[in-house]
């Protein structure tokens, strides 16, 4: 029974019959190679399965933690923007103010006369359809002109999207002064990306000491506004 051996014919018309003998052990060896092959394949699919979906889910907790993240900043330039618009208030009258709150309703009036009312709300608008995004940002302000560089990407797919940028300047007293974009290359029409490069001049009336920041905003071709942000000075590049 030890000397059983499997015979194997090779046939063809032109040639004669070859045979070869094989022993069950290396017939059985090769069901084995077979077989520890498959289930060798069947668990690489299953692993690989396995990390794509968790790889999956840690780019959905990414995008979450991006989206949180953001909406903290928000938060902080929000804030950082109060706290801007506090400091050009005299440190006296806001001490008496948070020292005897009902001293200051009295002369309310004359307060307003001499100065204006902010609305932060109109200062710092922020909008975001989601439509677009912007990557890459770099503002730099400098003494005399405002350089612009970032990439504006569509995300709307299959969608072509047109429209315009504007950008404005808010200075510390909180006026919003816009700036002539007209010759600049801050228009677009795009698919899914385009950079944008424009150098403006500053107004004459407008020192770069006393700019707080710049405004962008994204407007679509009906006058839309799709996205709109206020990036203060000291996080400009």
């Amino acid at each position: 029974m030890n000397d059983t051996k499997y015979s194997i014919l090779f046939m063809r018309d032109d040639l004669d019959v070859r045979r070869f003998r094989l022993n069950p052990f290396w017939l059985k060896a090769l069901v084995f190679t077979l077989v520890m092959l498959v289930v060798l394949a069947s668990g690489g699919i299953y692993f690989g399965a396995t990390a794509l979906l968790d790889n999956l889910a840690l780019k959905r907790e990414n995008t979450e933690l991006a989206r949180r993240l953001k909406e903290a900043e928000l938060r902080l330039t929000t804030l950082e923007n109060m706290e801007k618009i506090l400091e050009s208030y005299d440190s006296s009258d806001l001490q008496s103010l948070l020292q005897n709150p009902e001293a200051t309703t009295d002369t309310a009036a004359d307060a307003d006369d001499q100065t204006p009312d902010i609305n932060l709300s109109e200062l710092f608008p922020r909008v975001d359809t989601g439509s677009v995004r912007l990557e890459d940002m770099r503002l730099n302000l400098g003494p005399k002109q405002l350089q612009v560089n970032f990439n504006l990407l569509n995300n709307l797919n299959n969608t072509l999207l047109s429209g315009d940028t504007e950008l404005a300047l808010v200075t510390n007293d909180g006026r919003v002064v816009p700036l002539e974009t007209q010759g600049t290359d801050l228009s677009f029409q795009i698919q899914r990306r385009k950079p944008m490069r424009a150098r403006i001049s500053l107004p004459d009336a407008v020192e770069a000491d006393s700019v707080y920041g710049v405004r962008l905003t994204v407007k679509r071709e009906d006058g839309k506004v799709i996205f709109s942000e206020t990036y203060p000075q000291h996080r400009l590049d």
